[in-house]
Protein backbone atom coordinates (compact mmCIF):
# COMPACT_ATOMS: atom_id res chain seq x y z
CA UNK A 1 0.00 0.00 0.00
CA UNK A 2 2.71 2.57 0.52
CA UNK A 3 4.43 1.76 -2.37
CA UNK A 4 1.39 2.63 -4.13
CA UNK A 5 1.06 5.96 -2.63
CA UNK A 6 4.74 6.44 -2.84
CA UNK A 7 3.91 5.95 -6.87
CA UNK A 8 1.10 8.13 -6.75
CA UNK A 9 3.22 11.23 -5.02
CA UNK A 10 5.65 10.90 -7.43
CA UNK A 11 3.50 10.88 -10.55
CA UNK A 12 1.78 13.88 -9.11
CA UNK A 13 4.95 15.81 -8.56
CA UNK A 14 6.08 14.69 -11.89
CA UNK A 15 2.85 16.36 -13.42
CA UNK A 16 3.45 19.43 -11.09
CA UNK A 17 6.87 19.69 -12.57
CA UNK A 18 6.55 19.14 -16.48
CA UNK A 19 6.39 22.01 -18.52
CA UNK A 20 5.26 22.90 -21.99
CA UNK A 21 6.59 19.53 -23.63
CA UNK A 22 6.27 17.60 -26.68
CA UNK A 23 2.76 16.24 -25.65
CA UNK A 24 1.39 20.16 -24.77
CA UNK A 25 2.93 21.02 -28.44
CA UNK A 26 1.34 18.15 -30.24
CA UNK A 27 -1.99 18.86 -28.38
CA UNK A 28 -2.14 22.46 -29.65
CA UNK A 29 -1.36 21.32 -33.04
CA UNK A 30 -4.24 19.49 -33.10
CA UNK A 31 -5.93 21.89 -32.44
CA UNK A 32 -4.63 24.36 -35.19
CA UNK A 33 -4.94 21.58 -37.78
CA UNK A 34 -8.53 21.14 -37.05
CA UNK A 35 -9.02 25.15 -37.64
CA UNK A 36 -6.85 24.98 -40.57
CA UNK A 37 -9.11 22.57 -42.04
CA UNK A 38 -12.45 24.32 -41.39
CA UNK A 39 -11.00 27.52 -42.56
CA UNK A 40 -9.91 26.01 -46.12
CA UNK A 41 -13.61 24.36 -46.17
CA UNK A 42 -14.89 27.59 -45.91
CA UNK A 43 -13.18 29.32 -48.56
CA UNK A 44 -13.67 26.36 -50.98
CA UNK A 45 -16.61 24.89 -50.33
CA UNK A 46 -19.77 26.37 -48.00
CA UNK A 47 -22.45 28.08 -49.10
CA UNK A 48 -22.86 30.75 -46.94
CA UNK A 49 -23.52 34.87 -46.89
CA UNK A 50 -20.68 37.27 -47.52
CA UNK A 51 -20.69 38.10 -44.06
CA UNK A 52 -21.11 35.39 -42.40
CA UNK A 53 -18.09 33.60 -44.48
CA UNK A 54 -15.87 36.31 -43.66
CA UNK A 55 -15.97 36.14 -40.10
CA UNK A 56 -15.51 32.79 -40.34
CA UNK A 57 -12.47 33.58 -42.17
CA UNK A 58 -10.95 36.16 -40.23
CA UNK A 59 -11.43 34.07 -36.85
CA UNK A 60 -10.01 30.71 -38.70
CA UNK A 61 -7.07 32.72 -40.63
CA UNK A 62 -4.49 31.63 -37.61
CA UNK A 63 -2.96 28.27 -37.92
CA UNK A 64 0.34 29.29 -40.20
CA UNK A 65 1.23 32.25 -37.37
CA UNK A 66 0.29 29.25 -34.91
CA UNK A 67 2.73 26.74 -36.68
CA UNK A 68 5.45 29.27 -37.00
CA UNK A 69 5.22 30.21 -33.17
CA UNK A 70 5.60 26.39 -32.23
CA UNK A 71 8.01 25.95 -35.04
CA UNK A 72 10.48 28.95 -33.20
CA UNK A 73 9.32 27.51 -30.26
CA UNK A 74 10.63 23.99 -30.83
CA UNK A 75 13.43 24.67 -32.75
CA UNK A 76 14.97 26.94 -30.17
CA UNK A 77 14.27 24.27 -27.38
CA UNK A 78 15.86 21.63 -29.52
CA UNK A 79 19.09 24.14 -30.47
CA UNK A 80 19.52 24.36 -26.52
CA UNK A 81 20.25 21.12 -26.73
CA UNK A 82 22.28 21.04 -29.92
CA UNK A 83 26.11 19.43 -29.54
CA UNK A 84 26.55 20.03 -33.24
CA UNK A 85 27.53 23.01 -35.68
CA UNK A 86 25.09 25.40 -36.63
CA UNK A 87 25.18 24.18 -40.35
CA UNK A 88 24.49 20.29 -39.16
CA UNK A 89 21.67 21.43 -37.29
CA UNK A 90 19.68 23.35 -39.68
CA UNK A 91 20.85 20.84 -42.72
CA UNK A 92 19.27 18.10 -40.01
CA UNK A 93 16.12 20.05 -39.24
CA UNK A 94 15.91 20.99 -42.97
CA UNK A 95 16.37 17.20 -43.56
CA UNK A 96 13.34 16.42 -41.62
CA UNK A 97 11.10 19.30 -43.27
CA UNK A 98 11.75 18.13 -46.85
CA UNK A 99 11.58 14.11 -46.14
CA UNK A 100 8.26 14.96 -44.84
CA UNK A 101 7.08 17.41 -48.03
CA UNK A 102 8.59 14.64 -50.70
CA UNK A 103 6.86 11.79 -49.01
CA UNK A 104 3.52 13.67 -50.02
CA UNK A 105 4.48 15.51 -53.00
CA UNK A 106 5.50 12.46 -55.02
CA UNK A 107 2.51 10.66 -54.71
CA UNK A 108 0.74 13.87 -55.66
CA UNK A 109 2.50 14.28 -58.33
CA UNK A 110 1.67 10.35 -60.32
CA UNK A 111 -2.08 11.17 -59.00
CA UNK A 112 -2.33 14.52 -60.23
CA UNK A 113 -2.01 13.17 -63.61
CA UNK A 114 -5.40 11.59 -63.26
CA UNK A 115 -7.11 13.39 -60.72
CA UNK A 116 -6.14 17.29 -60.67
CA UNK A 117 -8.77 19.88 -61.92
CA UNK A 118 -6.23 22.06 -63.47
CA UNK A 119 -4.95 19.16 -65.73
CA UNK A 120 -1.79 17.00 -65.35
CA UNK A 121 1.63 18.43 -63.65
CA UNK A 122 3.45 19.33 -67.37
CA UNK A 123 0.51 21.26 -68.19
CA UNK A 124 0.21 23.03 -65.04
CA UNK A 125 4.48 23.38 -65.15
CA UNK A 126 4.25 24.20 -68.51
CA UNK A 127 1.57 26.80 -68.54
CA UNK A 128 3.99 29.40 -67.87
CA UNK A 129 7.46 29.91 -69.19
CA UNK A 130 10.00 27.66 -67.87
CA UNK A 131 8.09 24.90 -67.18
CA UNK A 132 11.25 22.61 -65.95
CA UNK A 133 12.45 25.59 -63.09
CA UNK A 134 8.63 25.93 -61.98
CA UNK A 135 8.31 22.03 -61.22
CA UNK A 136 11.95 22.66 -59.65
CA UNK A 137 10.78 25.34 -57.69
CA UNK A 138 7.66 23.44 -56.23
CA UNK A 139 9.68 20.14 -55.75
CA UNK A 140 11.73 22.46 -53.49
CA UNK A 141 8.86 24.60 -52.09
CA UNK A 142 10.22 27.76 -52.97
CA UNK A 143 7.91 28.44 -55.32
CA UNK A 144 6.37 30.78 -53.26
CA UNK A 145 9.59 33.18 -54.20
CA UNK A 146 8.92 33.26 -57.64
CA UNK A 147 5.17 32.88 -58.08
CA UNK A 148 5.44 30.71 -60.23
CA UNK A 149 2.75 27.39 -60.86
CA UNK A 150 2.37 25.20 -58.42
CA UNK A 151 0.09 21.43 -57.67
CA UNK A 152 -1.26 23.03 -54.28
CA UNK A 153 -0.96 27.11 -53.27
CA UNK A 154 -1.22 25.86 -49.58
CA UNK A 155 2.09 24.82 -50.11
CA UNK A 156 3.70 28.36 -49.36
CA UNK A 157 4.19 27.41 -46.04
CA UNK A 158 6.85 25.33 -46.57
CA UNK A 159 8.87 28.23 -47.59
CA UNK A 160 8.09 29.77 -44.55
CA UNK A 161 9.51 26.92 -42.61
CA UNK A 162 12.27 26.84 -45.03
CA UNK A 163 13.75 30.37 -44.61
CA UNK A 164 13.39 30.73 -40.82
CA UNK A 165 15.18 27.33 -40.41
CA UNK A 166 17.70 28.84 -42.53
CA UNK A 167 18.03 32.23 -40.73
CA UNK A 168 17.45 30.56 -36.86
CA UNK A 169 20.90 31.04 -35.74
CA UNK A 170 21.41 34.42 -36.55
CA UNK A 171 17.49 34.87 -35.38
CA UNK A 172 18.14 33.07 -32.12
CA UNK A 173 21.72 34.93 -31.36
CA UNK A 174 19.73 38.41 -32.28
CA UNK A 175 16.78 37.20 -29.68
CA UNK A 176 19.27 36.27 -26.96
CA UNK A 177 20.99 39.99 -27.15
CA UNK A 178 18.11 42.21 -28.48
CA UNK A 179 15.00 40.53 -27.96
CA UNK A 180 12.76 43.64 -27.58
CA UNK A 181 14.07 45.36 -30.75
CA UNK A 182 14.48 42.58 -32.87
CA UNK A 183 10.94 41.92 -32.59
CA UNK A 184 10.17 45.27 -33.18
CA UNK A 185 12.06 45.23 -36.55
CA UNK A 186 10.20 42.19 -38.02
CA UNK A 187 6.96 44.08 -37.09
CA UNK A 188 7.79 47.02 -38.91
CA UNK A 189 6.97 45.17 -42.67
CA UNK A 190 3.57 44.63 -40.92
CA UNK A 191 2.72 48.46 -40.13
CA UNK A 192 4.36 49.95 -42.93
CA UNK A 193 1.97 47.57 -45.51
CA UNK A 194 -1.39 49.31 -43.71
CA UNK A 195 0.24 52.69 -43.26
CA UNK A 196 2.11 53.40 -46.91
CA UNK A 197 0.90 52.80 -50.94
CA UNK A 198 2.34 51.75 -53.81
CA UNK A 199 4.67 49.04 -51.97
CA UNK A 200 6.73 46.59 -54.29
CA UNK A 201 4.94 43.52 -55.04
CA UNK A 202 7.08 41.09 -52.09
CA UNK A 203 5.55 43.95 -49.55
CA UNK A 204 2.01 43.60 -50.70
CA UNK A 205 2.00 40.11 -50.33
CA UNK A 206 0.07 39.23 -47.31
CA UNK A 207 1.23 35.26 -47.07
CA UNK A 208 4.83 36.21 -47.38
CA UNK A 209 7.72 34.78 -44.86
CA UNK A 210 8.24 38.58 -44.22
CA UNK A 211 5.41 38.81 -42.47
CA UNK A 212 5.63 35.15 -40.67
CA UNK A 213 9.43 36.10 -39.13
CA UNK A 214 7.39 38.18 -35.88
CA UNK A 215 5.39 35.04 -34.82
CA UNK A 216 8.33 32.63 -35.26
CA UNK A 217 10.54 35.32 -33.56
CA UNK A 218 7.92 35.25 -30.81
CA UNK A 219 8.46 31.17 -30.64
CA UNK A 220 11.95 31.60 -29.72
CA UNK A 221 11.68 33.96 -26.94
CA UNK A 222 8.69 32.08 -25.73
CA UNK A 223 11.43 29.00 -25.54
CA UNK A 224 14.45 31.24 -24.77
CA UNK A 225 12.38 33.12 -21.57
CA UNK A 226 10.93 29.45 -20.37
CA UNK A 227 7.18 31.50 -20.57
CA UNK A 228 5.42 28.72 -21.68
CA UNK A 229 6.92 26.62 -19.11
CA UNK A 230 5.99 28.76 -16.38
CA UNK A 231 2.45 29.09 -17.77
CA UNK A 232 1.80 25.72 -17.57
CA UNK A 233 3.02 24.86 -14.59
CA UNK A 234 1.15 27.96 -13.43
CA UNK A 235 -1.92 25.90 -14.89
CA UNK A 236 -1.53 23.63 -12.25
CA UNK A 237 -3.25 25.76 -10.05
CA UNK A 238 -5.19 28.19 -11.93
CA UNK A 239 -6.35 26.59 -14.75
CA UNK A 240 -9.16 28.93 -15.15
CA UNK A 241 -7.11 32.02 -14.40
CA UNK A 242 -5.18 30.58 -17.66
CA UNK A 243 -8.68 30.19 -19.79
CA UNK A 244 -9.91 33.43 -19.30
CA UNK A 245 -7.08 34.92 -19.80
CA UNK A 246 -6.84 33.67 -23.32
CA UNK A 247 -10.49 34.42 -23.91
CA UNK A 248 -9.62 37.95 -23.23
CA UNK A 249 -6.12 38.15 -25.39
CA UNK A 250 -8.41 36.38 -28.25
CA UNK A 251 -10.79 39.17 -28.24
CA UNK A 252 -8.26 41.82 -27.92
CA UNK A 253 -6.37 40.49 -30.73
CA UNK A 254 -9.33 40.57 -32.83
CA UNK A 255 -9.53 44.40 -32.49
CA UNK A 256 -5.62 44.15 -33.54
CA UNK A 257 -6.47 42.31 -36.41
CA UNK A 258 -8.80 44.93 -38.21
CA UNK A 259 -5.39 47.70 -38.40
CA UNK A 260 -2.87 45.24 -38.53
CA UNK A 261 -3.39 41.78 -39.58
CA UNK A 262 -0.50 39.87 -38.77
CA UNK A 263 -0.10 41.54 -35.27
CA UNK A 264 -3.15 40.52 -33.63
CA UNK A 265 -2.53 36.92 -35.50
CA UNK A 266 0.30 36.72 -33.50
CA UNK A 267 -1.49 38.14 -30.57
CA UNK A 268 -4.47 35.40 -31.93
CA UNK A 269 -1.97 32.12 -32.42
CA UNK A 270 -0.60 33.09 -28.52
CA UNK A 271 -4.11 33.08 -27.27
CA UNK A 272 -4.69 29.59 -28.85
CA UNK A 273 -1.87 28.31 -27.38
CA UNK A 274 -3.04 29.69 -23.83
CA UNK A 275 -6.06 28.13 -23.88
CA UNK A 276 -4.56 25.28 -25.47
CA UNK A 277 -2.41 24.76 -22.43
CA UNK A 278 -5.80 25.76 -20.00
CA UNK A 279 -7.53 22.91 -21.52
CA UNK A 280 -4.74 20.06 -21.57
CA UNK A 281 -5.43 17.27 -19.37
CA UNK A 282 -9.02 18.05 -18.72
CA UNK A 283 -10.11 14.86 -20.27
CA UNK A 284 -7.69 11.84 -21.39
CA UNK A 285 -9.57 10.98 -24.71
CA UNK A 286 -9.36 14.99 -25.49
CA UNK A 287 -5.51 14.67 -24.94
CA UNK A 288 -5.26 11.34 -27.04
CA UNK A 289 -7.30 13.01 -30.10
CA UNK A 290 -5.64 15.81 -30.52
CA UNK A 291 -1.89 14.35 -29.44
CA UNK A 292 -2.82 12.21 -32.74
CA UNK A 293 -4.03 14.56 -34.90
CA UNK A 294 -0.97 17.05 -33.71
CA UNK A 295 1.17 14.20 -34.52
CA UNK A 296 0.22 13.57 -38.05
CA UNK A 297 -0.28 17.45 -38.49
CA UNK A 298 1.86 18.52 -40.94
CA UNK A 299 1.15 15.63 -43.62
CA UNK A 300 -2.59 16.13 -42.89
CA UNK A 301 -1.67 20.11 -44.03
CA UNK A 302 -0.14 19.29 -47.22
CA UNK A 303 -2.56 16.72 -48.36
CA UNK A 304 -5.96 17.92 -47.16
CA UNK A 305 -6.67 20.81 -49.64
CA UNK A 306 -6.63 18.23 -52.15
CA UNK A 307 -9.33 16.56 -51.30
CA UNK A 308 -11.49 19.96 -51.11
CA UNK A 309 -10.00 21.64 -53.85
CA UNK A 310 -7.75 20.39 -56.69
CA UNK A 311 -8.63 16.26 -57.02
CA UNK A 312 -11.74 16.46 -59.00
CA UNK A 313 -13.12 13.21 -57.79
CA UNK A 314 -12.64 14.26 -54.19
CA UNK A 315 -14.03 17.60 -54.79
CA UNK A 316 -17.14 16.48 -56.41
CA UNK A 317 -18.23 14.16 -53.58
CA UNK A 318 -17.48 17.06 -50.79
CA UNK A 319 -20.12 18.89 -52.61
CA UNK A 320 -22.53 16.28 -52.39
CA UNK A 321 -21.88 15.75 -48.52
CA UNK A 322 -25.29 17.61 -47.07
CA UNK A 323 -24.24 19.35 -44.07
CA UNK A 324 -20.87 21.57 -42.64
CA UNK A 325 -20.71 18.71 -39.74
CA UNK A 326 -20.46 16.20 -42.00
CA UNK A 327 -18.00 17.80 -44.80
CA UNK A 328 -16.40 18.44 -41.80
CA UNK A 329 -16.11 15.25 -40.40
CA UNK A 330 -15.37 13.54 -44.00
CA UNK A 331 -12.13 15.72 -44.19
CA UNK A 332 -10.75 15.20 -41.05
CA UNK A 333 -10.83 11.34 -41.39
CA UNK A 334 -9.68 11.41 -45.18
CA UNK A 335 -6.68 13.60 -44.29
CA UNK A 336 -5.88 11.71 -40.95
CA UNK A 337 -6.31 8.33 -42.63
CA UNK A 338 -4.07 9.28 -45.67
CA UNK A 339 -1.34 10.65 -43.06
CA UNK A 340 -0.91 7.30 -41.39
CA UNK A 341 -0.96 5.44 -44.45
CA UNK A 342 1.91 8.02 -45.44
CA UNK A 343 4.01 7.56 -42.28
CA UNK A 344 3.65 3.97 -42.09
CA UNK A 345 4.74 3.73 -45.56
CA UNK A 346 7.60 6.09 -44.34
CA UNK A 347 8.80 3.71 -41.84
CA UNK A 348 8.62 0.64 -43.43
CA UNK A 349 11.01 2.30 -46.32
CA UNK A 350 13.18 3.61 -43.12
CA UNK A 351 13.75 -0.16 -42.08
CA UNK A 352 14.48 -1.88 -45.14
CA UNK A 353 16.76 0.95 -46.24
CA UNK A 354 18.15 0.95 -42.53
CA UNK A 355 18.48 -3.47 -42.99
CA UNK A 356 20.00 -3.34 -46.07
CA UNK A 357 22.64 -0.60 -44.88
CA UNK A 358 23.64 -2.94 -42.17
CA UNK A 359 24.00 -6.25 -44.37
CA UNK A 360 26.12 -4.01 -46.64
CA UNK A 361 28.46 -2.89 -43.74
CA UNK A 362 28.35 -6.14 -42.20
CA UNK A 363 29.41 -7.69 -45.47
CA UNK A 364 32.79 -5.37 -46.02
Amino acid sequence: MKEVIKEQLKNEIAIKEQGFDKEYTLFIKGIGILILIFHHLTITNLKLEVVTKGIIIALTKVCVALFTILSGYGMTKSYEKNTESNINFVINHLKKIMINYWWVYIPAFFLSFFLHKAGNPIQIYCSENNGFLNFLADFLGLRAIFYTPTLNEAWWYIEIVIINYLLFPILYKCMKKFPIITLIISAIPIVLRKLLKDLPLWLTITDREIYYLLPFLLGIFLADKNILDRITKECKNNRYKILICSIELIIISQFFTLFFRMLGNTLYAFSIILFGIGIKNINKYLNYVLETIGKYSMDIFLIHSFYHGYFTVFFNLITKIPTIILKYTYMIFISLGTSFGLEKSKSISIRIIRKRNKKNIDNI
